[in-house]
């Protein structure tokens, strides 16, 4: 698998677990738990796939930096 410029993205692109745990920078589980308690943003479910928005997976990482 080529490696993805997350910069140039659109905020519609569809990113599923193996594309957003590496750019999080948090283990699976914690992704899963943190979804489940409101502190990360939903998936959605595409049939068998679950993908996530790069548009939210962007505000939740700017809400990360702005907390520090």
């Amino acid at each position: 698998m080529s490696e993805i410029n997350y910069q140039n993205l659109p905020n519609e692109a569809r990113l599923r677990m193996r594309q957003v745990q590496p750019v999080v920078g948090l283990a699976v589980s914690t992704v899963w738990r943190n979804t489940a308690n409101g502190t990360f943003p939903k998936p959605t479910k595409h049939g068998a796939v679950t993908t996530w928005s790069w548009g939210q997976i962007k505000a939740y990482l700017a809400g990360i930096e702005e907390a520090r």
